[in-house]
């Protein structure tokens, strides 16, 4: 079993290192995400108070002390944004909360195509969870991509009549336009639930 105590002197529940298929360093961080929600960039192991590389192969008679870092540089405060559009967009509540409560930008943009933690949330499945963490935490209801795409035409072009009743609620603007001129509404045609929410909000 491998044994992780925290800066704190808390100690982990053990691994076992075959059931959580442990191999490496990054396995390791990636199985602490998945059971504990500490993001991976915030993620240093010490092993006889010696930083460990992602790539470092680990055995079970190990101990090993997590240290959570702060984001104290450009670079960290990128990756944790990046960490935490991933983590709003598979549903991983655990990893966003500590993101957030770490002070990740809630409205962090995707470089690519714009897209804010909130967008990532309501695109394709829908994480209702994820999108009340965010607007609790003050998120931007009216935060676009580069394509002028708003969360509430997300929930529109993917049928999320409960997300956008809470984006109403947060204050999204149902008559903001895309980069073609389509409003939320506009968008929502063929689905008459999603339809009658926006025409009466």
């Amino acid at each position: 079993m491998l044994r992780i105590w925290r800066v704190s002197g808390q100690e982990l529940p053990p691994l076992n290192m075959e059931d959580e298929k442990i191999r490496s360093v990054r396995d390791l961080k990636r199985s602490l995400r998945s059971l504990h929600g500490f993001p991976l960039c915030m993620q240093q192991l010490l092993h006889d108070g010696n930083p460990l590389d992602n790539t470092t192969q680990l055995d079970a008679a190990m101990d090993l002390q997590l240290v959570l870092l702060p984001l104290a540089t450009a670079d960290q405060k990128f990756e944790a944004g990046k960490e935490l559009l991933k983590a709003c967009g598979s549903g991983d509540l655990e990893t966003a909360r500590f993101l957030l409560e770490a002070g990740v930008d809630k409205d962090f943009r995707n470089p690519d195509g714009g897209e804010t933690p909130l967008l990532r949330a309501v695109e394709d499945d829908g994480h209702v969870h994820i999108v009340q963490l965010l607007l609790k935490a003050g998120a931007h209801a009216n935060r676009s991509d580069y394509f002028g795409e708003a969360p509430l035409m997300y929930a529109a072009r993917n049928g999320h009549v409960e997300i956008a009743q809470l984006l109403l609620e947060a204050g999204a603007d149902k008559n903001l336009e895309n980069n073609e001129g389509e409003t939320a509404l506009m968008i929502a045609a063929g689905n008459p639930e999603m339809q009658e929410l926006l025409a009466n909000a």
